[in-house]
């Protein structure tokens, strides 16, 4: 306020409103007798990490408290411009009833465009003669615009605090190599994790791709967007154990909406599901036919990993494989009886992959 001079304008208008503290909104109300505050409640509140601050009810957006208060004066906007028909359905599904719309027909039909996916990742020798090993065409198909790519059969287990998840962040590595090498702006790419430790993880193995690449929290996507957006949720675990942060309906409304016209997500749904967030979320992608179960061979499907896999050191490599290893060997006989659907499935990759191990 001390750089405006104490000047008065007509009109106040506010964006990102629902996410500020009333301290914050009120200074700028000051500077007029008439304001206009645009937000979505739907999604993340005030960020206030003090417990009496919460209880005392700062985390309440002075936006939420004047459009319960006033409800005469809220003006639902019911059109929107961002998502791309498949992604709003999932949005609608989990939060918003089918109120909201496609603006136009090219914004429900937008499309992301990948110049040269001839340039994708080859397979390995190993898996030439088995197309249905290469998941990152399939994944990365331009009418998929919702995939969630199953990790359950990889395994890929988190780390011991749950915060951190090896396995998908190489996944993810695959994915950005592969939009990049095609000539897919990295600009317009975003990687999106609730967890920080997940978020550091990536962002070292990025390094090696030697491109600027928005890889960030849930919070910090907040009022952004990207044409193609990657979330990996993390969380994999026997006793599947969830977490708050995944239970936490706003946080993933967020998340998902991010995406303007792909949007890939990576996690363990037999994990997930024990949020009822993420459960509803996981019907969605299942009835919709998005789910794309990775087979078990996947981070070792394509030529050159060592190349796009974030230059790791002989250690790192072999820890990966002894958690690889750990991870196999530690998940439960209950969790393997619940996918025999998807282990039929995938018959011929895993007696391939038994017959080249031994």
């Amino acid at each position: 306020t001390s750089l405006l001079g104490g000047r008065r304008f007509d009109v106040v208008i506010a964006d990102e409103s629902s996410q500020a503290t009333q301290a914050v909104m009120l200074l700028p109300l000051q500077l007029a007798s008439r304001f206009v505050l645009v937000g979505d409640h739907y999604q993340l509140p005030p960020l206030v990490k003090d417990p009496f601050g919460r209880e005392s009810g700062m985390d309440i957006s002075l936006f939420l408290r004047l459009s319960e208060a006033h409800p005469q004066a809220v003006s639902q906007l019911y059109l929107q411009y961002r998502m791309s028909a498949p992604i709003l359905l999932l949005c609608n599904e989990l939060v918003y009833s089918y109120a909201l719309k496609c603006g136009s027909e090219a914004v429900a039909n937008a499309t992301i465009v990948i110049p040269n996916p001839d340039k994708f990742p080859s397979l390995a020798e190993k898996y030439v003669n088995f197309p249905e090993m290469d998941w990152i065409k399939s994944a990365l198909e331009l009418q998929r615009k919702v995939v969630f790519l199953d990790t359950d059969l990889i395994p890929a287990p988190e780390s011991l605090r749950g915060e951190q998840n090896q396995f998908e962040a190489e996944i993810v590595i695959h994915l950005l190599y592969s939009l990049i090498s095609s000539g897919f702006s990295p600009n317009d790419i975003g990687v999106i994790s609730p967890y920080r430790s997940q978020i550091r993880r990536i962002r070292h193995l990025a390094t090696s791709l030697q491109v600027e690449l928005d890889i960030d929290s849930v919070d910090k996507f907040q009022g952004k967007d990207k044409s193609c957006i990657i979330i990996s949720f993390v969380r994999s675990n026997d006793k599947n154990r969830i977490g708050e942060i995944l239970q936490d309906w706003r946080r993933i409304n967020v998340a998902v909406s991010r995406a303007k016209h792909k949007l890939i997500l990576i996690g363990s749904p037999n994990t997930l599901r024990e949020s009822p967030i993420m459960n509803s979320l996981l019907a969605v992608v299942r009835r919709e036919q998005w789910m794309m179960t990775l087979p078990c061979g996947a981070l070792e499907a394509y030529e050159n990993i060592h190349a796009f896999s974030g230059g790791w050191s002989q250690g790192e490599m072999e820890s990966m494989g002894t958690l690889r290893l750990t991870g196999a060997a530690e998940l439960s006989q209950s969790r393997k009886e619940e996918l025999p659907s998807k282990r039929a499935k995938l018959d011929v990759e895993i007696g391939m992959e038994a017959a080249l191990i031994n």
